[in-house]
């Protein structure tokens, strides 16, 4: 038997069905693929390589990133984007529609049982209408434009067992927010997430999107609700779901009703939705999150205050925070904002009157996009800043200035506390916290040896040896956002000299002065988590990064290394050993020593002490190999 997010992933593989349990790596076709602003690099890589498109009725891309920017050099961004898409008959949603991720479930094209890819991290929210969303590259994507498909490891899966019923005020993000709790050791680090149980029945549709979209803060490759009376009657409901694919639709609610083994999952756990209380995420990462009222205990004053993103924004949202604002003005010290996650989710609010009361309250509206959850346009944070945020992360300089505050939660604390000018918790919340997570199962795969659905090239073709100086960086969690800000994502022109002087800039300004051509970058657990932004690997190979070791990688950042032909290796006793040498007052240093890595024995050497490393499947050696993905897909004779 399989997880329901391996058979999804296996029905849209070339050919695997019915193949050995042990083989983990396909080619998979998605149903659809989403790109966004950064779709003008896709095309760069399609031009460059002389790319055709294939099945262009399943591609989207949407302008939503920077859509505050009219700069020139945005202006005409957008335009190639726009002239790519006419030419190439890509369907556009335009700046000003909403998120993409909003826009695909507005117009029905997500559907039960699919598979769509999106080269943007929060394509996870799909799996709260039973279809898999996942993350890829934008190499991935000018691979999918041309080929029609990329490979896909497919992941383990834990089954997360909901029951009782969440108490008063607790919403989805709440829920995310305590499962981002029992995050921070990884434990859902590369993962599926599956849910079930009793509680799921009192979860509305809009708070499963919630959790589903923040799945990746987590450290989830994905996450699945199950198909149940609430998904049906959407997918009812849904725009652009012909009679005949609605048809199809309900057949694979009622054959995953009977899918469900929990001895498939790599662990199940079980939560009491009824002792989650309001919770709230500290500066700094989502995985700092705790009670609410904890977060309360000394005043915490705010002086911005966003309800925006994919995450928290639609008309149910919106609903929330109008029912606190309606009839008050938001505290005299505080500048709120507000953004539908789509254009059809705010004329839905304002044909309900939810808009103008927000407005009358003093808010402050924006078009509806990324913007300020990603840094861009009006909103942004300055130097001091402090807000409160229902987006999804609050990385140090994700939302401004790196020497801002984010705070994350739900709608109702983000308009409370806009009301009373500092964090506040909304009245009748219930107070208790679980603080372990109860009924804890660990069901283990038997080890095997794991095989690939699709034929690389052989791994002795990959060079054996790799030697270079050493970096380390002692920062466990290093996400994207420090490797790579998001501000430097407008559009500007970035050659090889650009990346390299801006990676790492917001974890240490001196690591540029630090790196040399042929090092290896050394770090802790969960690098790369956040985005899926190319340049936070391209970057650190630009400064002159020939390889990363660390404890674990967020699987879309070494999908971009692999993509783009940078060695990412897990060997945490490596890294446990050399990070435990440096002291804490540094966050980087670089070693007198050389490392030298034999990739055909899988083990390192360092001071004369031997580590072990587990071996990349032989399509990542071989995309490796060839310099990158695309340079693969020649090889294999795709392009």
């Amino acid at each position: 038997m399989y997880t329901r997010c391996e058979i999804l992933i296996r029905q849209k593989s070339l050919g695997v069905m019915g193949s050995s349990d042990t083989e983990k790596t396909c080619w998979v076709e998605p149903d659809f693929f989403l790109s966004d602003d950064n779709s003008d690099t896709i095309i760069q890589k399609a031009e460059t390589h002389q790319l055709s498109v294939k099945n262009p009725d399943r591609l989207f891309i949407s302008l939503d990133h920077n859509i505050q920017d009219n700069s020139p050099s945005n202006m005409a961004r957008y335009e190639k984007i726009r002239r790519f898409c006419e030419i190439k008959s890509l369907t556009l949603f335009e700046a000003g529609e909403g998120i993409g991720h909003q826009l695909l479930i507005d117009g029905g094209y997500i559907r039960p049982g699919g598979l769509v890819l999106a080269s943007d991290s929060h394509a996870t929210i799909y799996g709260a209408l039973g279809c898999l969303g996942m993350a890829v590259t934008r190499t991935d994507a000018a691979a999918i434009w041309h080929s029609g498909g990329t490979w896909l490891k497919i992941p383990d899966t834990v089954l997360v067992k909901l029951t009782g019923q969440p108490g008063k005020n607790v919403h989805g993000k709440d829920i995310a927010l305590y499962l981002a709790h029992f995050s921070d050791q990884g434990l859902f680090l590369n993962k599926a997430i599956e849910f079930c149980g009793d509680a799921v029945a009192h979860i509305s549709l809009n708070d499963r999107l919630t959790i589903a979209n923040m799945a990746p803060e987590l450290g989830a490759v994905a996450a699945l609700f199950p198909l149940d009376e609430k998904t049906t009657e959407w997918y009812r409901a849904a725009l652009g779901i012909s009679d005949e694919i609605r048809e199809q639709a309900f057949q694979v609610i009622e054959d995953f009703s009977h899918s469900l083994e929990e001895g498939c999952y790599q662990q199940v756990i079980e939560i009491d939705c009824g002792h989650i209380p309001p919770m709230i995420a500290t500066p700094g990462s989502p995985m700092n999150s705790r009670p609410a009222f904890e977060a309360n205990e000394n005043p915490v004053y705010i002086n911005k205050a966003f309800i925006i993103s994919c995450t928290e924004s639609r008309f149910v949202d919106l609903s929330r925070a109008a029912r606190i604002l309606e009839g008050k003005k938001v505290h005299e010290n505080v500048e709120l904002y507000i953004s539908a996650a789509s254009h059809q989710e705010q004329l839905k609010a304002e044909t309900a009157g939810i808009w103008q009361i927000l407005l009358d309250a003093g808010a402050l509206a924006l078009p509806s996009g990324c913007g300020p959850c990603i840094g861009h346009g009006r909103g942004v944070l300055g130097k001091g800043d402090v807000a409160i945020s229902s987006s999804n992360r609050n990385y140090s300089g994700r939302m401004g200035h790196p020497d801002s505050k984010t705070y994350l939660a739900s709608v109702e604390q983000v308009a409370y506390s806009a009301l009373k000018g500092k964090l506040s918790i909304v009245p009748e919340a219930p107070l208790t916290v679980q603080k372990q997570i109860s009924g804890l199962e660990i069901r283990h795969f038997p080890d095997t040896e794991s095989e690939d659905l699709v034929s690389g090239l052989p791994v002795s073709e990959c060079p054996d040896v790799i030697e270079g100086g050493v970096i380390v960086c002692r920062f466990p969690k290093i996400n994207t956002d420090m490797i790579f800000p998001s501000q430097y994502l407008d559009g500007r022109p970035l050659d090889r000299h650009v990346l390299a002087t801006i990676a790492m800039e917001n974890y240490d300004t001196g690591f540029r002065d630090l790196v040399r051509k042929g090092d290896v970058l050394v770090a802790g657990p969960m690098f790369g988590i956040g985005s899926s932004r190319e340049e936070a690997a391209t970057s650190l190979a630009a400064a002159g990064i020939q390889c990363i070791v660390a404890a674990s990688f967020q699987s879309v950042f070494a999908r971009n290394c692999t993509n783009n032909g940078l060695l990412c290796i897990e060997a945490p006793g490596f890294t446990d050993f050399l990070l435990s040498t440096i002291s804490p007052r540094l966050l980087s240093v670089r070693s007198s020593s050389i490392v030298r890595i034999n990739l055909s024995d899988k083990k390192i050497e360092y001071e004369g002490r031997l580590f072990s490393f587990e071996p990349k499947s032989s399509i990542e050696n071989a995309v490796r190999h060839k310099g990158g993905l695309l340079n693969y897909l020649k090889e294999k004779n795709y392009v």
